[in-house]
């Protein structure tokens, strides 16, 4: 599920970079998420049923979409906080 999502967020962000992603591209997508995770909603009859399944689809989107950036938030803070030592001494005093 998570590489189906993980595609997804990538198609999409080539997509805004690009414009190359097609329709049928997403629907694909959605249809797997749909299969996996919310199988009763693989043939919907009425107007609230589809919005329903839109929104539940949305929401675990939305939901490993903000599990990813806080890791990769994490990453960048972790690295970012993280200081070589550049001169000798500074080498010399870490290894102490």
């Amino acid at each position: 599920m998570k590489i189906v999502i993980l595609i997804l967020s990538i198609l999409g962000l080539i997509g805004t970079a690009q414009a190359d992603v097609r329709q049928s591209e997403l629907r694909e997508v959605e249809n797997i998420i749909i299969e996996q995770e919310i199988p009763n909603c693989k043939n919907v009859t009425t107007y609230y049923d589809t919005v329903y399944c839109s929104a539940k689809v949305y929401a675990i989107l939305d939901e490993e979409l903000n599990s990813t950036y806080s890791r990769i938030q994490l990453r960048t803070a972790t690295f970012l906080t993280f200081k070589q030592p550049t001169s000798f001494l500074e080498k010399q005093q870490q290894a102490a």
